[in-house]
């Protein structure tokens, strides 16, 4: 019994460090939101994820993705790495940070995002006419990887694609 739970802990670590490596390799993703008339929304967002998981960004006040928020906290995070043919989607509750200092450290890691994966010095959310600078974190509930290339011995195991996973932080 012992050895089994110390498997899972170890594959649940392995999994948690391949999800973060594949968020930090790739912080651009689609912002999924629902408007108050029940419509999806969806915007391109430069993200930061911590070890736990949980995935920061920033917005403005008064923006549409502010709005839904406030309106239903569900969102959804997709990511995804064209080089390799393989994303990651994480669904979850999102909340407001309110301390300052994580807000300016947030910022700080969004602008050198911003800096490292495109030709703009600003990011987009600088650009917008709308108010003060919020940050937001989304706590997921259940995050899926898919990984669509093939696996390095495909020819032994026959398969097309390496691997999808999946599983829910809520247990």
């Amino acid at each position: 019994m012992g050895n089994a739970k110390t498997q899972s802990q170890l594959n649940l670590s392995s999994r948690f460090k391949r999800f973060y490596s594949f968020m930090l390799a790739n912080p651009v993703g689609v912002l999924s939101t629902i408007t108050p008339d029940e419509e999806p929304h969806g915007v391109v967002i430069y993200y930061v994820p911590d070890e736990k998981l949980n995935i920061y960004f920033i917005t403005r006040e008064g923006t549409r993705k502010c709005d839904n928020i406030r309106h239903n906290n569900i969102v959804s995070l997709t990511a995804f790495n064209s080089m390799n043919q393989s994303s990651i989607q994480a669904i979850g509750h999102c909340m407001q940070i309110g301390n300052k200092t994580e807000l300016n450290n947030l910022a700080g890691e969004i602008l050198n995002i911003s800096n490292t994966t495109s030709l703009q010095k600003l990011p987009p959310l600088t650009k917008l006419s709308a108010g003060p600078y919020i940050g937001f974190k989304i706590v997921p509930d259940q995050i899926r990887m898919a990984v669509y290339s093939p696996p390095e011995n495909r020819y032994q195991n026959h398969e097309l694609f390496e691997s999808i996973e999946s599983f829910d932080l809520r247990a």
